[in-house]
């Protein structure tokens, strides 16, 4: 462990600690008073966290509570097995689990609307075919391709953290003060972060593509 990062060992122990809760749980154990702190410390620490993100994922009112109940229980089923990087890798995998279980929240409610247009077009109120053109698809799949090889890459030269702020940022579309608040930097860090990545991405377009990539887009680096 290193000395110079007190802070992120004693997040690493919290986190290992509260794994062994949930494991000892799993398996029909009594954890010791050690782990049962750790785990009311984690949850102190991160139910503020995930009550934040499910409200920035649009979830209101009464839905809060059920939503953040949803994400606790998938928390303590699948934490066991998470793999313990960092405090902003930690983070953004709650947010996923947030943004996963907001999305169910939302597509349930959706059904019956949805239900009705299957209705409709059950009864004749067909919609236009909008298959797109076998060129058009070719195309989107080589440029699906290539990215998919430049990330990989990129994703292997830079820093963990630059590259989660990346994901957020270009793959996720995530905002700038909600990215900041997922990896717990400033959001002048993620602009930095990002822009560098940016570059990074782009000097590795030029070695697969040439100077011709300008169809594919790698997103925005403003800072």
């Amino acid at each position: 462990m290193n000395d110079r990062h007190p802070e992120e060992a004693e997040h690493r122990e919290l986190v290992e600690n509260t794994q062994e809760f949930l494991h000892a749980l799993m398996t029909e154990q009594v954890p010791d008073a050690l782990l049962t702190a750790a785990w009311d410390e984690f949850y102190r620490v991160y139910d503020v966290l995930v009550r934040r993100f499910a409200v920035a994922r649009g979830v209101r009112g009464a839905d809060v509570e059920d939503c953040v109940q949803q994400v606790w229980s998938e928390v303590s089923k699948r934490l066991v097995g998470f793999n313990i990087t960092s405090e902003a890798g930690l983070r953004s995998w709650l947010f996923a689990v947030v943004r996963s279980r907001a999305t169910d929240m939302f597509r349930r409610r959706a059904r019956r609307p949805l239900a009705l247009l299957g209705d409709s077009i059950q009864e004749g109120f067909e919609p236009p075919d909008r298959e797109p053109d076998p060129s058009t698809r070719y195309e989107d799949a080589w440029q699906e391709a290539v990215l998919q090889t430049m990330v990989l890459k990129l994703e292997s030269e830079v820093s963990e953290l630059n590259f989660e702020i990346f994901r957020l940022r270009s793959l996720e579309g995530i905002c700038v003060s909600e990215a900041a608040e997922i990896v717990g930097v400033t959001p002048n860090q993620i602009r930095y972060r990002h822009h560098r990545t940016m570059k990074k991405l782009k000097a590795i377009a030029s070695l697969y593509l040439g100077r011709e990539f300008h169809g594919i887009d790698l997103g925005s680096d403003e800072l």
